[in-house]
């Protein structure tokens, strides 16, 4: 059964000098609102944040979204993430399985979804986004919205998520 899932909850760090809240992650990261400011910022250029989806997932690709130049009203998009990577996590801390490596392009559309490289048969319940680089903001990153695509495993025999 295929999904565009957001998350149930999600938690961040940044490597820099602040760590947002798990409160403030769980009502910023995936909010309906992308207008430019609405955003989740990671006071660092490196930054990571964990979704722990509703169900186990078979990720087949990944959606990031940032508002255009354009939209911007100081017509800077630097703290858009540039370069990024993203892990499934496993049961109980088990190694990180690397999905892909991929670039935002603060030139094409805002919405750009990246199919992943290393397809699986392996589903997961986490996923770990990981911010490498942004584009030349020094003091922060901002992420507006993020969503994982794939097929949903462990339904039960009337649809909904096992566990």
């Amino acid at each position: 059964r295929p999904c565009a899932a957001s998350a149930s909850g999600c938690t961040g760090s940044s490597t820099g000098h602040g760590t947002p809240s798990p409160a403030i992650a769980v009502a910023l990261c995936f909010q309906l609102d992308v207008s430019p400011g609405y955003c989740w910022p990671f006071q660092a250029s490196r930054s990571q944040v964990v979704i722990r989806l509703p169900a186990q997932v078979r990720p087949t690709a990944i959606t990031v979204q940032h508002p255009l130049k354009k939209s911007s009203a100081l017509g800077d998009i630097s703290s858009a993430p540039r370069d990024f990577t993203i892990s499934g996590v496993g049961e109980e801390g088990e190694e990180e399985t690397l999905l892909g490596t991929f670039s935002y392009d603060t030139e094409e559309e805002p919405t750009q979804t990246f199919p992943l490289q290393n397809k699986l048969a392996r589903a997961f319940q986490i996923i770990r986004l990981v911010i490498q680089s942004n584009w030349g903001k020094s003091g922060y990153t901002c992420i507006y919205r993020v969503q994982v695509h794939g097929k949903i495993t462990g339904m039960n025999a009337i649809g909904q998520a096992k566990g």
